[in-house]
């Protein structure tokens, strides 16, 4: 879900939009009207593709804990895991506690997936691959903000939105994440992300 550039505030960027949900359309039954993969629900919509299980929560790995450029690398790719998931599954929990108010671009995201139809809309197969980390840094005069670097691919996926079934292919991204470090955690503060020129 990573698109032009969408969006621009104090230094972040938008680049991904996002939709939310619904329950798996569940067992698909012979009887059941389809329209290529996907199942024509009672209400006309279309329902999530018959083989579609509810991905697992992403689990904080304990590499993410070390309050150190280490932990800052792992957390980045943490985060960008646990983004896919609520995007694929509506379910926000757990990346609002991870981002700060302060990330106007995080907030973003949060009140799209909540504020889509779980009944109607969802997304399919949104999933991100880190490539390479350009860097971790301290901020100079911040002792506990870290400034992480990362060229991402976002996989092919599908999205059901307001009855219309748009495809989007791989897309390679440049992201940039400040993560705050506190009570031995960390937050996300910033999300910057921008299409790769190569």
């Amino acid at each position: 879900m990573l698109a032009a550039c969408s969006q621009a505030q104090d230094g972040q960027s938008n680049n991904i939009e996002v939709s939310a949900n619904q329950s798996g359309s569940g067992d698909a039954a012979h009887s059941i009207p389809m329209s290529g993969e996907y199942p024509v629900l009672p209400n006309g919509k279309l329902g999530r593709p018959v083989d579609w299980v509810e991905p697992h929560e992403p689990q904080l790995p304990s590499a993410a804990t070390n309050m150190d450029a280490f932990g800052a690398r792992y957390f980045a790719e943490y985060y960008l895991n646990l983004l896919a998931y609520s995007i694929n599954t509506g379910n926000t929990t757990t990346l609002k506690k991870v981002s700060s108010p302060e990330c106007k671009v995080c907030q973003s995201y949060v009140r799209k997936i909540e504020n889509l139809d779980s009944n109607t809309d969802w997304v399919d197969s949104m999933r991100f691959k880190i490539d390479s980390f350009n860097s971790v840094e301290l901020y100079p005069e911040e002792s506990d903000l870290y400034l992480v670097e990362f060229l991402a691919t976002s996989a092919p996926y599908v999205v059901y939105l307001d009855g219309e079934l748009t495809s989007f292919e791989e897309e390679r991204v440049l992201i940039q994440l400040d993560l705050r470090q506190a009570n031995s955690e960390f937050t996300v503060n910033r999300f910057f992300a921008k299409e790769r020129e190569d």
